[in-house]
């Protein structure tokens, strides 16, 4: 379907091309927090810096991706 509209083809590939490393690491950052096969540095609260990483993360993609497929549902009408 994306591929009728390369405009926004483009921005969510090039979105994905930058968020994806971020999220795949904060992810491993959490994964290796919570089985302690990796320490994450922690805030002054003991708070694991990874899992705010990962918050973040998700936080910023989450809505892109519910803005891109409004955007293409859009184009579509």
């Amino acid at each position: 379907m994306l591929s009728m509209y390369p405009r926004l083809q483009k921005a969510s590939v090039l979105f994905l091309i930058g968020w994806v490393p971020v999220v795949m690491l904060a992810l491993t950052g959490v994964v290796g927090e919570l089985t302690d096969a990796l320490q994450c540095p922690h805030l002054e609260n003991g708070t694991p810096q990874c899992f705010l990483s990962a918050a973040l993360a998700l936080t910023i993609g989450l809505p892109a991706w519910f803005l891109f497929k409004i955007q293409a549902a859009n184009v579509d009408s």
